[in-house]
C-alpha cells in the first residue's frame, strides 16, 4: 500500500490507461506526477489535478529526453522518485504489412516505445536511487512476446511488435544491471483505449486496478518478470 510520501511518475497520463493509472495511484495514496506532451490538450487530466492536491501535471515529451539527455525543470527539481511507470507509446498506421512499412515510421515507433523509456530512466536514476524501494514499471504488450507472435502469426504489426520486444529486452537487461531496482514489465490486457479500440475486452479502470495492485505490492524478488494485469506470467 502506498503512502503520500511515495512519489510516482506516469508517462502518457492524459488519456486512456495512463489517466486510469493516475486515478488508481491517487486512490492508493501516492503523490502522482502525471506527464503529457501538451497540458492544453489534456482537459480531463487538468480537471483531475484541480480535484486532487496530490496530483501534479508535468509537460514531457519522452523523446526529447532521449535526444537531449535533459529533464524538464519540473522533474529536475525533484529530489526523490519512488516509482516510474512508462506508459507512453504509439502504434502508427502502416505497420501491418511488409509493403506498408517505412523507415521513418519504424524509427519513430522505436524511439517512442523502446528507446525513450530507457533514456528517461537513465536521466531519473539518481532520483530513483534516493528511494528505499525504487521501482520501474513498463507497460509493454503481449505483442512484444516472441512466443505469442509465434503462436499467433496473424498478429502482423512490424513496427509495434518489434518495438515492444525491444522494450522488453532493454528493461530485462536494466534489471540485471540494477538489481536494487524492482523492474517489472506488463501486458495490460486488451484495453478499451484509442489504441486498443472499442472492441477490446477491458475497461481502462479494470486494467489499471490490477496493474497498480501488482506494482504497489511488488518487491525485488519479482524483478525481471513480464506479467499480465491479472498477475499471470507472460512468456518472453
Amino acid at each position: 500500500m502506498g503512502s503520500k510520501l511515495e512519489k510516482v511518475l506516469i508517462t502518457g497520463a492524459n488519456r486512456g490507461l495512463g489517466l486510469a493509472l493516475s486515478k488508481e495511484f491517487l486512490k492508493k495514496g501516492f503523490s502522482v506526477l502525471a506527464s503529457c506532451r501538451d497540458k492544453s490538450k489534456a482537459d480531463e487530466l487538468v480537471r483531475l489535478s484541480e480535484e486532487n492536491e496530490n496530483l501534479s501535471i508535468v509537460e514531457l515529451d519522452v523523446r526529447d529526453v532521449a535526444l537531449s539527455g535533459k529533464l524538464p525543470s519540473d522533474l529536475n527539481e525533484i529530489e526523490k522518485l519512488d516509482l516510474i511507470v512508462h506508459n507512453a507509446g504509439i502504434h502508427l498506421e502502416g505497420s501491418n504489412g511488409l509493403n506498408l512499412i517505412s523507415l521513418s515510421a519504424m524509427e519513430e515507433t522505436f524511439m517512442t516505445n523502446a528507446f525513450a523509456p530507457l533514456f528517461l530512466t537513465k536521466a531519473l536514476l539518481p532520483k530513483l536511487q534516493e528511494s528505499n524501494h525504487p521501482k520501474v514499471c513498463v507497460i509493454s504488450s503481449q505483442l512484444g512476446s516472441q512466443k505469442v507472435n509465434q503462436d499467433h502469426p496473424e498478429f502482423i504489426s512490424y513496427h509495434y511488435c518489434a518495438s515492444k520486444a525491444a522494450l522488453n529486452s532493454l528493461f530485462l537487461t536494466f534489471s540485471g544491471e540494477f538489481p536494487e531496482v524492482t523492474t517489472l514489465l506488463f501486458h495490460p490486457g486488451w484495453v478499451k483505449t484509442d489504441m486498443g479500440g472499442s472492441n477490446a475486452r477491458l475497461e481502462a479502470s479494470e486494467s489499471a486496478s490490477g496493474l497498480v495492485k501488482i506494482m504497489s505490492e511488488a518487491s525485488l524478488k519479482d524483478s525481471g518478470t513480464f506479467i499480465e494485469h491479472n498477475g499471470n506470467l507472460m512468456p518472453w
